[in-house]
């Protein structure tokens, strides 16, 4: 026996040290599967395979400030990996399909970028969710170059870390699993935080930064509840506890039998935006119809609005039960979606139905907001800067930290009113608090992004380390833009040990940047005068229909479903964006509407050619414009069609000669060395060309200033009613109503960004009292936009000035 002991003693020691002595690994991690591993192993705690179950609650804690060995970042920038495709959503986990889910993500797959990103946003939960018991599902995939071994995904609710694992899921999604603690959850609003600390394999250069990604995948990210008791849903005021689907948007129907034989598509337009600021959803998408055929099957709430009499059989109530004025939220039956019933003994008392929960989230037109509302997809909410105003990171959103890594990255977001015109001159700033060592090498940048786009880039060029205290760095405001606004800030960090790179310097976590949350974001004071057109005010604020007091009217083309429930869509993006219900009504002529500000819905055979024509689109190419058909590139002709011969076409084919060449190259060079673009080489604006639809085109929305010049007409249109429908749907996703600007924007079928046209004509409205600064902001930005009539006026000032010396010394003077 004893001779066996010390053999099987040896054995151990000689497997442990072959063990030690085994050389780092590059290739990727295999998955652990179940058989490979000893049921009384011990996990880990700190590396969690894909397929890893935690059964243990999470025990509350605090989330500690970041470390040396935890720096964090954010990065919006959506930079396509080399190294993997993104995967496609995939359906639900199968070991939940018995459970109640509450999906978590804004949107179908939310990208953590870099070597440092996270993101914050806010869900509702009731109070039986809140206390009930709950597991976290958490479903990702990771890019093939992420090393496991020093990067962590964590999670963390209401500020208590409930996740924190390594990334290890370059193949097939992982997941993580794991029961929350009482106390975790809150009844009311719930602050989820997602962060990605990810580094590369092997290499150690700044561009292999963009490689690093993981991706949250909606279909199995969510809170599991054992049972669909624990959703409670009590009153209207649970609207926020409901979740969309897992590609983050709602299907909200809404039932309305008397549609079919009254007039009140005005009233249920005003349902929709009341549900759509009652709710969180983040992308929220409505359809109406008397009745739940031709409906999109399985939407995550039904709404019922009617008498008792005509939604009995529909919502299973009793009319007898209902007396006055009633709003009902409920669960639905075996499996289906919740009801809300909006209803009334009388028509009179389902209207007032409406008025009760409308004035619930209301508010007075022209009121000022001290933020915009972005929670459900981004928190905290956005700010809004009404004149010149200093903002702190801590304000923003980004705290002090340490990092380690080569790219640091981080974004905040503001908003500025409807009626920003600055973007043309003046700069805003950031008065930079923050320190790097010695090791940092100069000829690293500090580049922002406002919007996507580059605004400053700033070099660093301190040798042996610096201490930056409110270091300014100018930031252009001509990418800003009314409504919600998003400013990257990214450091490049260059370092002798990074283009050595030897092994294990990916891993290294000795600070070498920090930041501090005392930083500022200045913006001065702009110029604030309304714009028509400006499509961009639309999506960004509502307006002008945000402010207006009297019914906005409405032309639904001939009538039909499809077009309310397009209506329907727009109001509600537009009433989120404005923060108040639009009062709206339904015309039946544009002559109504010749001196108000409206918006006509349809398809160009239901509009008029006078409207059509007002807001810029060519009527009569409109009304032969057909439905998208699958052609590939965006107006591309269908195979075995013939080119129309046009003396568009050979003009553009004979401008090719070196004369065009050379002009463009002016063109080019005007705008790289001084930012000068042709649009500014004028006098004064030019007309607009009628545009002509696409065949590729699914949906335009346009906008001019009303023939009476008093106000502003917008049309919404696409080939046919289906197109429209389906076009609005894909209008108010968040990806696509963000695109909104100019004085048009056309969306394809191919899913490539909208296509913007910039009107010549811009017609100023005078939003604020008379005053000279803001006349003298206005002037600024204008003759900004127009150099030349700048120029000449510079030229007649210095005319008259000249004279008036000259006339001067010839009285006083001596003549020679």
């Amino acid at each position: 026996m004893t001779r066996t002991a010390i053999a099987l003693a040896a054995l151990l020691l000689a497997a442990d040290a072959h063990a030690q002595g085994t050389p780092f690994d590059m290739s990727p991690e295999r998955p652990i599967i179940e058989e490979d591993v000893a049921p009384e192993a011990p996990a880990s705690p700190e590396v969690s395979t894909p397929e890893r179950e935690t059964s243990e609650p999470a025990t509350p804690q605090p989330v500690e400030p970041p470390s040396l060995s935890d720096p964090d970042g954010r990065s919006d920038a959506d930079t396509e990996p080399s190294a993997s495709p993104a995967p496609e959503p995939s359906e639900p986990a199968t070991s939940a399909e018995a459970d109640t889910l509450r999906y978590l993500l804004p949107e179908p797959l939310l990208r953590l970028n870099g070597e440092g990103s996270r993101r914050n946003w806010a869900i509702y939960l009731t109070e039986e969710q809140a206390a009930s018991a709950v597991r976290l599902n958490v479903g990702y995939r990771n890019a093939v170059v992420v090393a496991p071994e020093a990067s962590r995904l964590s999670v963390s609710i209401n500020g208590v870390s409930v996740l924190h694992e390594s990334i290890q899921a370059p193949g097939n999604p992982g997941e993580l699993t794991v029961d929350l603690a009482d106390g975790v959850l809150q009844p009311g609003r719930n602050e989820i935080s997602v962060q990605a600390v990810q580094r590369h394999r092997t290499d150690c250069s700044i561009e292999s930064t963009y490689e690093l990604w993981t991706e949250l995948d909606g279909a199995r990210t969510f809170l599991a509840f054992p049972t669909s008791d624990a959703i409670g849903l009590t009153s209207v005021e649970d609207l926020r506890a409901l979740s969309g689907d897992m590609n983050g948007s709602a299907d909200i129907a809404i039932i309305a039998p008397v549609l079919a034989r009254s007039d009140i598509g005005a009233e249920l337009l005003r349902l929709t935006q009341a549900i759509a600021l009652s709710s969180s959803f983040p992308d929220p998408q409505f359809s109406i119809a008397p009745n739940e055929d031709g409906l999109i099957d399985g939407p995550d709430l039904r709404v019922f609005a009617g008498t008792a009499e005509d939604i009995a059989d529909l919502a299973g109530i009793e009319p007898a039960q209902i007396n006055g004025p009633t709003l009902m939220l409920v669960d639905g039956e075996g499996g289906t979606s919740p009801k809300l019933i909006v209803t009334g003994q009388t028509q009179q008392e389902w209207l007032t139905a409406i008025t009760q929960i409308a004035q619930q989230v209301d508010r007075p037109a022209g009121a000022p907001r001290e933020f915009l509302t972005t929670e459900t997809n981004w928190t905290p909410n956005a700010p809004m800067i009404y004149e010149g105003r200093s903002l702190s990171f801590a304000e923003l959103g980004i705290g002090s930290e340490q990092f380690s890594g080569r790219r640091y990255a981080r974004a905040f977001q503001f908003a500025v009113p409807s009626d920003f015109y600055a973007g043309s001159y003046g700069q805003a700033r950031i008065l930079l608090d923050a320190a790097y060592t010695a090791a940092v090498l100069p000829g690293g940048l500090i580049n922002v992004y406002v919007n996507g786009n580059i605004a400053t880039s700033v070099p660093m060029t301190a040798r042996r380390g610096a201490v930056l205290r409110q270091f300014p760095i100018k930031v252009t405001m001509e990418h800003f833009k009314p409504g919600v606004n998003t400013v990257l800030f990214e450091v490049d960090l260059i370092t002798r040990a990074d283009e050595v790179c030897a092994p294990g310097a990916t891993t290294d976590t000795t600070p070498r940047f920090a930041i501090f949350d005392t930083s500022q974001f200045v913006l001065p004071d702009f110029a604030r005068i309304g714009q028509i057109p400006n499509l961009a005010a639309v999506a960004g604020t509502g307006y002008p229909y945000n402010l207006s007091q009297d019914p906005v009217p409405l032309m639904i083309g001939r009538g039909s479903t499809a077009s309310l429930s397009a209506a329907a869509n727009f109001l509600a993006r537009m009433s989120v964006a404005s923060g108040r219900i639009v009062p709206t009504q339904l015309v039946m002529s544009a002559e109504i509407a010749r001196d108000r500000s409206a918006i006509f819905f349809g398809t160009p055979a239901s509009i008029a050619g006078n409207v059509l024509t007002q807001v810029g689109i060519d009527a009569q190419a409109a009304t032969n414009w057909a439905p998208a058909r699958t052609t590939g590139q965006i107006g591309s002709p269908v195979a075995g069609e013939s080119v129309p011969v046009t003396m568009e076409a050979w003009r553009g084919q004979m401008q090719a000669g070196w004369i065009a060449r050379t002009t463009e190259s002016l063109r080019n060079w005007a705008s790289e060395t001084f930012n000068i673009t042709s649009d500014m080489l004028r006098f004064a604006p030019e007309q607009d060309a009628p545009f002509v639809p696409a065949e590729g085109d699914t949906l335009v929305v346009a906008q001019s200033i009303n023939p009476s010049g008093t106000g502003t007409w917008t049309v919404v249109t696409a080939p046919d009613e289906a197109g429209m429908q389906q076009g609005a749907r894909e209008l108010v996703r968040n990806a696509n109503w963000s695109q909104l600007a100019g004085h048009l924007t056309a969306f394809s079928a191919d899913g490539l960004p909208g296509r913007v046209l910039e009107s010549g004509t811009i017609s100023l409205i005078e939003s604020q009292p008379p005053s000279f600064a803001n006349y003298r902001l206005i002037a600024a930005n204008w003759l900004s936009s127009n150099i030349l009539s700048y120029a000449l006026a510079l030229v007649f000032v210095c005319i008259v000035v000249g004279a008036a010396t000259s006339g001067l010394l010839s009285r006083l003077g001596r003549r020679r």
